[in-house]
């Protein structure tokens, strides 16, 4: 219980530490006719999921390295495309190296080329439906709280993660 205790510090300190950046540097979202707030909102929150991921990385053996390098990926795209828009061709190949890292962490080398494919064909869709869905305040997080609770009581039967895994990714959504 300390270890998410001491996460959870951790991770709140960079939290307020990031809003104090984000809002010297400017790193906000000002509204437009379909936003869904009123207000500038800082960007970038991401970050503390990427953290959450690295301090599990670190404290637990460097566990799961290839899907640490394909979040990573992803989330340094992702943060550049919050300071500065860019072009869904650009951000597409960074996808598809992720997303091939995450699969070869899953070890899936013995399933069928096509199967391999699909998978990987989904993976990127699913990344571009979180990009979509971003732009809603508070709704990526929740969403991805919900999966990840109900990954943690199917992980909790199956155990195919590493259980710190999901309880510090879900704690940088708390």
């Amino acid at each position: 219980m300390e270890k998410y205790i001491k996460i959870l510090f951790l991770l709140s300190v960079l939290a307020l530490f990031y809003m104090r950046v984000a809002k010297k540097y400017n790193i906000t979202d000002k509204p437009n006719k379909r936003s869904s707030h009123e207000t500038p909102t800082i960007r970038g929150g991401g970050i503390l999921f990427l953290m959450a991921l690295v301090f599990f990385f670190l404290q637990n053996d460097f566990q799961y390295p290839y899907l640490l390098a394909g979040t990573l990926l992803v989330g340094g795209v992702s943060f550049l495309d919050d300071l500065k828009p860019l072009s869904p061709l650009l951000r597409l190949p960074f996808q598809l190296i992720a997303i091939f890292f995450v699969l070869i962490q899953l070890n899936l080398w013995g399933i069928p080329w096509w199967a391999f494919a699909a998978l990987w064909f989904l993976g990127v869709g699913f990344l571009n439906a979180y990009n979509f869905m971003d732009g809603i305040n508070g709704i990526t997080g929740l969403y991805s709280l919900s999966i990840l609770v109900g990954f943690y009581f199917l992980n909790r039967q199956t155990g195919l993660v590493n259980e710190d895994l999901l309880l510090f990714l879900g704690i940088s959504l708390g």
